[in-house]
Parts: structure tokens; sequence; C-alpha cells
């Protein structure tokens, strides 16, 4: 893919290179990629649902943004037109394959030209997440986010990461999935905090599928996890009490 002559790639960061995913024959390859996949894969009932990474890995948002509008000549106004007809093109093929299977895509939040390589991210691009989830429902497709933590229940009613909490509100039509920042803190320590503090509080505002870390998975049923002993049961009763909420 990266040796085609129409391949454009960017490098920055610690990222790179990495493909300016809209333009050049990166599309092109990947269509054929998802193509292959579902053909495979679309209809397997193994199969909860499936999410195609629009970026680097599972995501939807742009790496490398100043590179992009350096190169480019964008704006960042420019640069989000140009992303979300990116994301809509591509769910669009997806949808468009013959498939039982459930799809999803992400919101991502990705900042500004100086703040991309920050975290906690600015709320910069809520009305990008939002319009990416609208395009969700509209496909009968599923949308979530990789970026549930702490700061989302002690901040609320302030905006969500990538306005997760805004988009899930009222929302019935399509699977709504959410995966923590990153493994959970069963003591309740940012990013992250305990799954006992984030997972109910997205329950009660519309989440209905979680991606858990293997990590965390341990701390409730492997008595080798070194959190076991201390947060193994309250881990326990609640992956019971979210089966029980969601009905499977």
């Amino acid at each position: 893919m990266t040796s085609d002559p129409g391949h454009q790639g960017l490098v920055c960061y610690h990222f790179g290179p990495v493909p300016v995913w809209f333009a050049g024959s990166w599309k092109t390859f990947y269509k054929t990629f998802i193509a292959v996949l579902m053909a495979r894969y679309g209809s397997d009932p193994r199969v909860g649902y499936r999410r195609f990474g629009l970026s680097e890995g599972g995501e939807t948002y742009p790496e490398c943004v100043s590179g992009l509008m350096t190169t480019f000549g964008w704006t960042e106004d420019q640069l989000n037109s140009q992303w979300l007809a990116y994301i809509a093109e591509m769910t669009s093929y997806q949808a468009s394959l013959p498939h039982t299977v459930q799809l999803t895509t992400a919101l991502n939040q990705y900042g500004t030209n100086a703040q991309q390589n920050h975290y906690p991210l600015p709320a910069a691009q809520y009305a990008v997440c939002d319009a990416e989830a609208a395009n969700a429902v509209a496909l009968g497709m599923g949308f979530g986010t990789q970026g549930l933590q702490l700061s989302d229940v002690t901040s609320y009613p302030s905006p969500c990461q990538s306005d997760w909490c805004a988009a899930f509100a009222n929302q019935t039509a399509v699977l709504r999935y959410l995966q923590t920042f990153g493994v959970s803190s069963p003591a309740g320590l940012p990013p992250a905090g305990s799954l006992t503090t984030t997972l109910p509080f997205a329950v009660s505002l519309g989440a209905t599928m979680f991606e858990i870390f293997v990590q965390d998975w341990q701390v409730a049923y492997d008595p080798t996890s070194p959190n076991y002993s201390a947060y193994g049961a309250a881990y326990r009763a609640l992956f019971s009490q979210i089966e029980q909420s969601l009905g499977y």
C-alpha cells in the first residue's frame, strides 16, 4: 500500500509515516480490504459487531493535524469539512456491502493545530463528533468512543470526551458502545477511574455495549491479578449488574 506511486504520507510527532487518509491511493486499497473482510465475516454469527478503524488503530481522527493543515493550506474548519466527507464516504461504503453483522463507527475529537498531541484533548471538534454520530444513525450503524474516563463522570454535565454523553442522549435506534481511555484503576484514580464508577454512569446515559480491557476482566475473575483480592468482588458484582441492566 505505502509503496504505491499514488500513496501520500506524512511524518509528525511520534507517528509516521501515516497515510493522508482521504487522499492518494490509500482509500482504494483500504476499501478493498474492507470488502474482503466483509465478504468473509460480514454475516458471521460469531461476530458481535464490526468497527473499522478509519485512521490509526480503531479510531476516527486524523493524525498529524498540523501537517495536514500545512500541506493542504487548510484552516481548521476546512480540515473538519474534509474529514467529515471522508468519514461519510467510508461509512457509506461499509453500509453498502452485503452484511448482517452490526457495524459501528467511532467518534473522536482531535484538537486544534497546537493542541493535537496533548491530553486531555480540548472540546474543539464536538460538532464533528455530533455529525459523525448523526451519520452513523442515518446508516443504521452503531457508534461510540474509546475515551470513557473518570472526568466524564466528575465533570458532567459538561461535555464528555468526544461529546458521547450528548450523542447518546435520547438515542435508542442503534448500538452505543464505549471503551475506557485505558485500563481502569480499581482504586478510582484518573484518567480511567474505576469501572464501578464509569460503567453505571455510562449505562444511565444510554450505553448498550462495553469494550473491557482483559486486565479488568482479570481483576474480577483471575486470582493472579494483583487487584483480585481487594477489588475482585466489586468488579464481579458490577459485571453482573451491567449484564442484568443490558439484558445479556
